[in-house]
């Protein structure tokens, strides 16, 4: 699984904080840090779903591609504005 790697490669590459994210899923930022720390296997399905819609990606892509090796474009609008709220 690619969570936490994922998470802090979009979050480094949209020059977002983990307390951005964390408000606009709604979500403690204690569960972004814990995932960015390394647990992602006791992370909840809500979570992660969150997470993914956050950056406007599947669950799947989120969770199992190397988001770093695939090609992720930054200039493809969809993905770029990836600051949406989710409550």
């Amino acid at each position: 699984m690619y969570i936490k790697k994922n998470l802090v490669f979009l979050k480094e590459k949209n020059n977002i904080s983990y307390r951005k994210i964390s408000s606009a899923i709604n979500i403690n930022i204690s569960a972004i840090i814990r995932i960015k720390n390394g647990a992602e296997d006791n992370v909840t399905i809500k979570t992660v779903t969150k997470l993914a819609k956050y950056f406007k990606l599947s669950l799947d892509d989120f969770v199992y591609k190397d988001l770093s090796k695939q090609g992720y474009d930054d200039n493809d609008e969809a993905k770029n504005d990836c600051r949406v709220n989710i409550k």
